[in-house]
């Protein structure tokens, strides 16, 4: 492996995948996901996620706050998660 750092400059890495909100959707989904990783994330969890959302409009500055049932995947030593959501799908890691 490479150089080890006494104070790393990165102590974490996440990709995020976003889908058009005009994809389908299945309940399903997160089971299908956990099916194809429970051998290295085998721990579940539901977690509340909020997300805010700020837009420009003529009116002026409009913000939407909203909450979402968002299910977690994690390895056994949880340095590593994968979070499935509506539209979103979420891969971290703790380096």
């Amino acid at each position: 492996m490479g150089r080890k750092y006494r104070h790393p400059p990165i102590i974490e890495a996440l990709c995020e995948f976003r889908f058009e909100p005009s994809a389908p959707w299945d309940l399903a989904i997160p089971g299908l996901v956990y099916e194809k990783v429970k051998e290295e994330f085998p721990t579940r969890r539901q977690a509340k996620a909020f997300e805010v959302n700020v837009a420009a409009s003529p009116e002026g500055v409009e913000q939407r706050v909203t909450t979402t049932d968002r299910i977690h995947f994690l390895r056994d030593d949880e340095k590593a998660l994968i979070q499935v959501d509506r539209n979103l799908l979420v891969v971290s890691g703790l380096l």
